[in-house]
């Protein structure tokens, strides 16, 4: 899932959790009134609030996001059939009540208009959500907020004592409802709209050459200063030949020494945590400096080096990255959590890093040290809906409650990723394969709260920080 349709499910549980509160405390007035014999029957309210709130908390394991608004719209159907057989509003707020009266002025025109336009209209629509476009059920989300509000807004207004506490909340908490429903609503655009592929980002790398730091970095006699750079990229980036045409010091000599200062620039600067785009930069320009004594190569060369300064985009990041995954291609899929790479860890076998992972979700050491012993897919299914670790944010490991934001959670994880390394020596040899490619995990979860090891906490926090660990290991020999 990408990083705005996790932002979106986080407000969507947050919108959930205080809608729910509110209702709960709606439903302790209406409890509280006498004249109100089957109050308890307007729990049935919390249905679909409740259901916001669970789906939310897994709308990034969902593969398809669209099933989560069909399973909320399911809800609301169910509660507002219940309301319409009743004969009463117990269950939803009685905002269109409250409009169609304000509007005709006698109950009973309200009464069957809100049959038909709440009930009638309001299952027709929530029938067709998952057929409709997203704009569509953000929309009916809008509607139904906008409704309630009004409701609140003009008995608060022009009836203050005749309003209920219980119906203030109710409507508060079920505005809210909408907003986060809204928010689910938005995850709707990837799967719509799948087939759609934006244009990739164009690079550019004119901070780059215009910096005259960089080039103090280069050796001291360049014949060249780095104002000629910066002025002939532009030039490039313009694709206007004429002028570096008529400025004859862009020839062979200048391609040259260009190539030459930024190979000496790029060897410096270029570490574990570097941009995609400098080690792009990097991976072009030493395919030139490798040839720059084969006189009619290197010009060749340099022409595809020119459109690549002026066409480079997102698209040409994936020569330098290594996506890792068990379904990579080998050997990459070994450097996944799934590969059966054993190890001991406060004198607990582990057959998987999986297995590790899954396991601090348990607090029973017996089933955490049963599910150690896994590996794959096995291990993962182990722990995949064992997920009430979220709410408190509490993971385990022999026996001890660990706070999954705390630096003895950190420390941990990287010991299980220390005692691996030791000993799994091939682990160690295909991590320092990738050389200085950038690792990615396409398929993790970038959030804390979401998952056991984000996806920055598995490649840079772990697999890079042993990458560089053992590089100055193997260097040091």
């Amino acid at each position: 899932m990408t990083k705005r349709n996790n932002i979106y499910s986080f407000l969507a549980f947050v919108c959930s959790v205080i809608a729910a509160g509110l209702y709960a405390d709606g439903i302790y007035y209406i409890i509280n009134d006498e004249y109100y014999a089957y109050a308890w029957l307007t729990l049935i309210g919390l249905f679909p609030i409740a259901i916001l709130l669970i789906t939310s908390l897994f709308a990034d394991e969902t593969k398809n996001t669209r099933k989560i608004p069909v399973i909320i719209s399911a809800s609301l159907l169910v509660v507002g059939l219940i309301d319409c057989l009743s004969g009463k509003t117990m269950c939803l707020p009685m905002a269109k009540v409250g409009f169609f009266y304000a509007v005709f002025g006698t109950p009973v025109p309200a009464k069957y208009l809100t049959y038909i336009f709440t009930y009638v209209v309001f299952a027709l629509i929530v029938f067709f959500i998952p057929l409709c476009k997203p704009i569509w059920t953000k929309l009916f989300c809008i509607i139904e907020a906008v409704i309630n509000l009004f409701y609140i807004s003009y008995f608060a207004v022009l009836d203050y004592i005749g309003i209920r506490s219980s119906d203030y909340c109710i409507s508060v908490a079920y505005i809210l409802f909408y907003v986060g429903f809204f928010f689910i609503s938005c995850t709707m655009a990837k799967d719509y709209n799948k087939d759609y592929e934006e244009e990739p980002k164009k690079l550019d790398f004119t901070s780059f050459f215009k910096s005259s730091a960089y080039l103090e970095i280069a050796h001291d006699t360049a014949e060249k200063n780095h104002i000629d750079y910066a002025s002939f990229y532009e030039c490039i980036k313009k694709s206007d030949f004429e002028s570096i045409k008529e400025k004859g010091y862009y020839g062979h000599d200048f391609a040259l020494q260009m190539i030459v200062d930024l190979h000496n620039i790029l060897e410096v600067l270029i570490n574990d945590n570097s941009s995609f785009e400098l080690i792009l930069l990097k991976q072009k320009t030493d395919e030139l400096y490798n040839i720059r004594n084969d006189l009619y190569a290197f010009d060749l060369k340099f022409f595809f080096f020119l459109h690549f300064l002026s066409n480079a985009d997102e698209e040409d990041l994936k020569t330098i990255a290594v996506d890792i995954s068990s379904k990579s291609e080998f050997p990459i899929n070994m450097l996944s959590n799934f590969t059966g790479n054993s190890f001991t860890l406060d004198g607990v076998n582990i057959a998987s890093m999986e297995g590790f992972l899954q396991s601090l979700k348990y607090k029973d050491t017996d089933v955490q040290r049963r599910i150690c012993a896994l590996t794959g897919k096995e291990a993962k299914k182990a722990g995949k809906y064992h997920n009430f670790w979220r709410i408190t944010q509490s993971l385990y490991w022999n026996g001890k409650k660990i706070n999954r934001y705390s630096s003895k959670y950190t420390n941990l994880i990287t010991r299980a990723y220390d005692a691996m390394a030791e000993s799994n020596p091939e682990f160690v040899k295909i991590l320092l394969w990738t050389g200085h490619k950038v690792l990615v995990h396409s398929v993790g979860k970038e959030y804390k709260w979401q998952t056991v090891l984000t996806e920055d906490e598995f490649t840079e926090e772990q697999l890079v920080r042993l990458r560089s660990k053992y590089r100055e290991a193997k260097d040091g020999e």
